[in-house]
């Protein structure tokens, strides 16, 4: 657009189509034509059926129906008997999460105090070990610290999860121990 010499607007360089404006909307193309847009939007759904990132802007409405974590749960509990491992099989899925808890109080005999705690695992999906934590909560002196270990002796295989005594966390014997695994 030009006026008295001057140019007041250039429209050389716009890019727009009236296949790229959507339908019914009024522009200028590059040369200053006026145009009327004809896209119109699909009204098509996408369905997307797994994880990931996926573009939807072509599409009207998208239905996401992705995989469901931690949907199932199971929970037990044992005694414990000091010894070398204990299975925890869940029957009928993978477990992703692992806590195993103390019932009952242990008493440290060495510092007069009682000892609850639980240890903590998550797992990807191959059942690799994403993070796993011990953590004991203790009443000792009246000062409720908290005593955080790194935790050792969870492996996963299949649909069972498989706990080995450690320094971290000890089996005791005859002290009750709950179990929660969800997947």
């Amino acid at each position: 657009m030009i006026y008295g010499g001057d140019t007041l607007i250039d429209l050389s360089g716009d890019t727009v189509t009236a296949q790229q404006l959507l339908s019914g909307v009024t522009a200028h193309d590059r040369a200053g034509n006026k145009i009327v847009g004809s896209y119109n939007l699909p009204s098509g759904t996408k369905n997307i059926t797994n994880n990931g990132s996926f573009d939807v802007f072509n599409f009207a409405t998208a239905v996401v129906n992705v995989e469901k974590e931690f949907e199932h749960q199971v929970s037990g509990q044992f005694v414990g008997s000091n010894q070398a491992t204990i299975t925890l099989n869940t029957g009928s899925f993978a477990p992703r999460v692992a806590i195993i808890a103390i019932n009952d109080a242990i008493f440290n005999t060495a510092t007069s105090t009682y000892y609850y705690g639980f240890a903590f695992c998550y797992f990807d999906k191959n059942g690799n070990i994403v993070f796993q934590r011990t953590d004991f909560l203790s009443d000792g002196g009246g000062s409720g610290a908290r005593l955080g270990r790194a935790s050792s002796g969870f492996s996963r295989s299949g649909n069972s999860i498989t706990f080995t005594n450690g320094s971290s966390f000890l089996f005791r014997n005859g002290i009750p121990y709950q179990y929660y695994m969800w997947g």
